[in-house]
């Protein structure tokens, strides 16, 4: 299983290459922060449904175990099974409990969602695209509002 620090490292060199193949960009991006902080919460959703997924086989399992095992001679000879069991319960609770806890990325975005006009969020992509040299965008943006996080919306259309 990977560790948080391990998981945590991954991401810094994961931001690290970004910023390697763009050099400067990344810094003066306006949407560049929630871009990244965008992408370790996708790297981290993967993680987390795919421990989850690994918990609930360890949990079903332990079901299966415990329920061929309950009413043999095997259990009544030894109290331990029952503890055990219960300590592959426990275990099981508490990690998933600790990818909610522990791995959610959610503190790393600062929502602000009010009416904006959907020409602003399109204006602020297009400043923000990342374009080669002498590439020119020409915008047609109809009016139009939407409740959204500004920068969010930006973001997808960019």
């Amino acid at each position: 299983m990977t560790e948080e620090p391990d998981l945590v490292a991954q991401l810094r060199a994961l931001a690290d290459r970004l910023e390697r193949r763009m050099p400067g960009q990344v810094a003066s991006d306006p949407l560049g922060g929630l871009e990244r902080a965008s992408v370790a919460e996708e790297v981290a959703s993967g993680l987390r449904h795919d421990l989850r997924n690994h918990l609930a086989s360890i949990r079903n399992a332990a079901f299966y175990l415990r329920r061929r095992t309950r009413d043999t001679e095997l259990w009544r000879a030894d109290p331990r099974m029952a503890q055990f069991f219960g300590l592959i319960d426990d275990t099981v609770l508490l990690s998933t409990g600790l990818l909610e806890d522990r791995l959610s990325l959610k503190h790393l975005f600062s929502r602000s969602v009010s009416r904006v006009a959907g020409s602003s969020c399109v204006e602020q992509a297009a400043a923000c695209a990342r374009t080669p040299p002498g590439i020119t965008v020409a915008l047609e943006v109809y009016p139009g509002e939407v409740v959204a996080d500004r920068a969010e919306v930006a973001l997808a259309i960019r």
